[in-house]
C-alpha cells in the first residue's frame, strides 16, 4: 500500500463535485454562431474559439480571430447560475454546497439507494446539466476536499460496481498535479523548488516537518482531503424568496425570442419550488430596455401549482398583448407568493393526466389573455340576508370558507331592488299577470345591527313566465318580487 492508501479514512460519506469550467461562458444565454470571448482584465479568460488560449491579450485574441465577440466577465451571473443549480441539484439531495472555481459539492451516498445507484444519479446529472446548456466535469470522493480536486484533475469518476473504488481513488490522487491544489502561491512555489510535482509526492513527506516549514493550514487541508479530520462546511439553503434574472449582449427585438430565456427562468422556479416543496400563485416579469424597466405583468393563478409548461404558456399570451417600445436587453422573474405544495398521487396510467384541472387552467388563460382584474369569483358569506348573501372578489382572494347552503330553495337571479306588487281583485299581479302561491312562508329577519325590526316573508309563486320569489315586509304588510327562478 502507497503512503497516500494508508493515510486515506474511510469518512462515511460519498461526495460528488460538479466542475463548470465553461460557465462564464455558457452564462450569456444569446450566443450565435459567432466566436465568443469573455475577457477580465483586458485578456481572455475562456473562449468557445480553440485557437485562443486563457491569458491572451484582447490585440492578439483579435488578431487569431477576426469576428470575435468579446464581453466582460459576469462574477455576478455565475454566482447567480450557481445558486439557481443548488436548487435544481436540491432535488436530488439535502446536502449541497457551493464551491470555489464554479462548482457545486453534493454529498450522495446518503441517496443512492433513492436515485438507483451512485452511477445512475450521476449520469442522469451529466444529462440534466447538458440539456441545461453546461459542459460538466465530475469527481468522486470520500471528502469534500479530495471530490473538488479529481473534478479537475481525473478524468473519470473513481466507481467500480457502483460503490466507490478506493484503488482507483488513490491512484487518482496520487497522480493529481501540485498546482491544481488550493494551497497558498507562496506555499506552492515554494513546494516546487523542492521538486514535488504530484499530491502523492506531498503526501509522502512527513507530516511534522511539512507543518512546521509551511504552516497549520496546509497540514489541516492534507487531513481534511484524506478523511482524517473534520471539514465543515456551510449548507446550502434555499432562499426565501424567488429572484432571477438574464441578460442578452445585443438585446432582444422579437417577443417570440424572449420565450427561450422565459422557459430557462420557468424551470429555474420549478427547481426553486421543488426544492422547498412549494406552489407558487403569482408571477411577476420584468423586462429592461439598456437603461431602464420598459414593461412588466403580473400572472396570477387560480389555482397554485408548479409545472413550468403551464407558466410558460401564460407567460406567452400576455406577452402577446405587451407593448414594447424598444429591445429587451434584461429579462426578471420574480416570485413571492407561495403555498404548500399538496402531497402527490401515484398515477394508474402513466398516459392519464391526473395533473390538469381543466376549470383552473380555463381561468389561468382567460385572466392571461384579458389581463389582471378582468374576471372575478362569486362568495356566499355566512347571513341569511338576500341581498347580503353574495359578493364580488377577486379570482385570486380566498375570502373564507362559503356559508353552507340554506335548505329552502334560492332563485339565480336576484333583482337589483325589489320590484313592487300591485293587488287587483283580492289577488296579486306583477307585470299584468296574476301570481300563484305556491309555497312559504319562510320568514328571513335582516340582522339588528343594520335595521332594527326588519322582516320579510317569502314564498315561491307562479308567474305566467315562470317561477318568482316574492315577499311581504312585516311591518308595512307591502308586497314585492325579488327574484327569478331559471
Amino acid at each position: 500500500m502507497t503512503d497516500i492508501g494508508r493515510q486515506l479514512r474511510d469518512t462515511g460519506e460519498i461526495w460528488l463535485c460538479l466542475h463548470l469550467p465553461a460557465l462564464a461562458l455558457e452564462v450569456f444565454t444569446d450566443r450565435d454562431a459567432r466566436p465568443l470571448a469573455v475577457i477580465e482584465r483586458q485578456r481572455v479568460h475562456s473562449s468557445d474559439a480553440p485557437q485562443l488560449e486563457p491569458g491572451l491579450t484582447l490585440a492578439t485574441a483579435h488578431a487569431l480571430c477576426a469576428e470575435l465577440r468579446v464581453v466582460e466577465r459576469q462574477p455576478r451571473r455565475e454566482q447567480e447560475t450557481l445558486h439557481e443549480l443548488a436548487h435544481w441539484a436540491y432535488r436530488f439531495t439535502p446536502a449541497v454546497g457551493i464551491a470555489a472555481d464554479n462548482s457545486l459539492l453534493l454529498e450522495i451516498g446518503g441517496c443512492r439507494r433513492l436515485h438507483r445507484g451512485l452511477d445512475a444519479l450521476q449520469q442522469r446529472l451529466r444529462r440534466e446539466l447538458a440539456a441545461r446548456g453546461h459542459r460538466v466535469h465530475c469527481g468522486l470522493a470520500h471528502t469534500r476536499q479530495a471530490a473538488w480536486l479529481l473534478a479537475r484533475t481525473a478524468p473519470e469518476p473513481a466507481l467500480a460496481d457502483d460503490a466507490l473504488d478506493w484503488a482507483a481513488l488513490t491512484r487518482q490522487l496520487e497522480r493529481a498535479p501540485l498546482h491544481q491544489l488550493p494551497l497558498a502561491a507562496a506555499t506552492g512555489a515554494a513546494l516546487a523548488r523542492m521538486g514535488i510535482a504530484s499530491l502523492g509526492e506531498l503526501l509522502a513527506l512527513p507530516p511534522a516537518a511539512l507543518g512546521k516549514r509551511f504552516g497549520v493550514d496546509c497540514v489541516r487541508y492534507l487531513q481534511q482531503l484524506c478523511g482524517q479530520h473534520p471539514d465543515p462546511q456551510p449548507a446550502f439553503v434555499p432562499a426565501p424568496v424567488f429572484r432571477r434574472g438574464t441578460a442578452f449582449i445585443d438585446g432582444i427585438h422579437d417577443r417570440q425570442m424572449l420565450l427561450f430565456p422565459m422557459k430557462h427562468l420557468l424551470q429555474d422556479l420549478c427547481d426553486y419550488l421543488g426544492a422547498r416543496q412549494l406552489h407558487c400563485r403569482a408571477l411577476h416579469w420584468q423586462l429592461c430596455d439598456a437603461h431602464r424597466p420598459q414593461a412588466e405583468m403580473t400572472i396570477e393563478l387560480a389555482v397554485a401549482q408548479n409545472r413550468w409548461r403551464t407558466f410558460l404558456e401564460l407567460s406567452r399570451l400576455r406577452l402577446d398583448t405587451l407593448p414594447l417600445r424598444d429591445a429587451v436587453h434584461t429579462l426578471r422573474l420574480a416570485c413571492d407568493s407561495f403555498s404548500a405544495a399538496a402531497p402527490g398521487t401515484l398515477r394508474l396510467f402513466d398516459d392519464a393526466d391526473t395533473e390538469t384541472d381543466d376549470g383552473a387552467a380555463l381561468l389561468d388563460r382567460l385572466q392571461a389573455r384579458l389581463g389582471h382584474g378582468a374576471l372575478s369569483r362569486l362568495s356566499a358569506p355566512d347571513t341569511h340576508w338576500p341581498e347580503a348573501a353574495w359578493r364580488e372578489l377577486p379570482l385570486t382572494e380566498t375570502g373564507g370558507a362559503d356559508a353552507t347552503p340554506p335548505d329552502a330553495p334560492r332563485p339565480l337571479w336576484l333583482l337589483s331592488n325589489p320590484a313592487p306588487l300591485r293587488r287587483r281583485n283580492g289577488a296579486l299581479t306583477w307585470a299584468n299577470a296574476r301570481l300563484e302561491l305556491l309555497r312559504g312562508p319562510e320568514r328571513l329577519s335582516q340582522p339588528w345591527w343594520q335595521q332594527r325590526g326588519a322582516e320579510r316573508d317569502y314564498y315561491i309563486a307562479r308567474h305566467r313566465d315562470g317561477l318568482c320569489w316574492i315577499f311581504q315586509e312585516r311591518g308595512s304588510g307591502d308586497w314585492f318580487v325579488h327574484g327569478l327562478f331559471a
